[in-house]
């Protein structure tokens, strides 16, 4: 009898340890979770966790962008295959301190799983739910994961023909009601009809898998060319571009965090802009500083600071604290984008400005390290993501990218 009660008293300890990893709400600090990888782990599906649905946010973000040029490869992989490389790279995610994803759903306009508003995406081949795997793989180790959309880029006019004639961008596509430029097709976000539909894809995503929030990435106009969205423009009556393309993001802006929001208040909404808070406005029609001063449009700022210390107009560290400035409302976080391909590459940076700019990268191994200690010391900073999750593992085989060894040597010990 003493026997079996000490048996008993294990399993419940072993389950209560299992259970703990899915938080009730926002963690405060990184929270002790299972850095094993199971056979286990591998076979959890999201609808396992769907009743009483568990959100996990962490107060200090150490995320990874995981793209889709990180999943091409995987999601043409069978469902065993693809188990098996997103154990893997969980594993991995975790072995560097991380506990944070953000994985990219709809990239051009389409879907990585089956979807009523969207086409199915041609880098999936299909016959399994790839992003309940992942959303439950992730939560079984005790991960975060948001939801990454492109909410405004379609694709090349070759591609939009291939889509069924079913979805509604393939009638607008048709009915000329797209903007082109450059060969691509865009939603045009004046519409109402267009933020509606992005809207729905977005209730869509977080209503079919738990995600613990929706991420929209820096593709807001593609150009500031009035070419673009001539005919909305002048149908508006509006004689002011600017305003009217503003406008047009902002109230996308407003709605995309309302939807979240009407889904579960715990879900975090947030954007990545252009890292260069100087022109992020002028060049992208992103007014930064309006969401980040009041409430009712973010949750986080994830600026893409891809610079290095030495770059000419954008050193990192006083675009850093620039951007610290900017984020005066009291329920909006900051958390500092920075680019791993720089560290991997064996080219100059051509957009730094002075030969010792373009060469940072070049000459120096400890730039993402000290950018690092920089974000960590910062009164404005609340965490850290990396782009993207190739640069530091190939994403099939899970194993270190050789390229950026002697840089993470460095940075390795101080991101944990």
């Amino acid at each position: 009898m003493k026997k079996t009660a000490i048996i008993m008293l294990v399993l419940c300890l072993a389950f209560l340890a299992a259970c703990g990893s899915i938080a009730e709400g926002p963690e405060e600090s990184d929270a002790a979770v299972s850095t094993e990888t199971s056979e286990a782990d591998v076979a959890v599906e999201n609808n396992e966790v769907k009743e009483g649905r568990g959100v996990i946010n962490y107060g200090y973000v150490k995320a990874i962008w995981v793209s889709q040029f990180d999943m091409a490869a995987v999601l043409k992989l069978d469902e065993d295959g693809y188990r098996k490389a997103v154990a893997k790279m969980i594993s991995n995610i975790r072995s560097m301190g991380l506990n944070t994803v953000i994985l990219q759903i709809r990239p051009y306009g389409d879907s990585f799983y089956e979807s009523d508003v969207y086409p199915m995406s041609r880098f999936f081949g299909g016959g399994y739910d790839a992003v309940g795997i992942f959303v439950g793989i992730c939560h079984r180790n005790g991960l975060s994961i948001h939801a990454w959309i492109n909410p405004y880029r379609l694709e090349t006019e070759e591609n939009m023909k291939l889509i069924s004639k079913d979805c509604v961008v393939k009638s607008w596509f048709y009915g000329g009601e797209l903007c082109e430029w450059e060969g691509r097709y865009y939603l045009d976000p004046s519409k109402a009809e267009v933020r509606e539909l992005i809207c729905a894809g977005a209730r869509e995503a977080l209503t079919k898998y738990d995600f613990d929030g929706l991420h929209m990435d820096d593709y807001f106009y593609p150009t500031t060319d009035e070419a673009f969205d001539r005919v909305s423009f002048e149908k508006s009556g509006s004689d002011d571009l600017r305003e009217f393309r503003e406008s047009s993001v902002n109230e996308l802006v407003r709605m995309l965090y309302m939807t979240v929001k009407s889904v579960d208040s715990r879900l975090l909404y947030g954007i990545s802009p252009a890292g260069n808070i100087k022109t992020v406005r002028r060049v992208y029609f992103a007014d930064v500083t309006k969401w980040c001063s009041g409430s009712g449009y973010i949750d986080y700022i994830m600026p893409q600071v891809y610079f290095g210390f030495l770059h000419a107009s954008c050193p990192f560290d006083s675009t850093v604290d620039a951007w610290g400035q900017a984020v005066t409302g009291s329920d909006v976080r900051l958390i500092i984008g920075m680019t791993l391909s720089k560290a991997c590459s064996d080219q100059p940076d051509g957009y730094a400005g002075t030969d010792e700019g373009k060469n940072e990268w070049l000459t120096h191994d400890d730039i993402i390290a000290r950018s690092l200690e920089y974000v960590y010391g910062s009164k404005y900073c609340d965490g850290v993501s990396l782009f993207c999750y190739q640069y530091l593992f190939d994403p099939v085989d899970g194993t270190p990218n050789g390229a950026i060894q002697r840089e993470k040597s460095n940075f390795a010990a101080v991101l944990k």
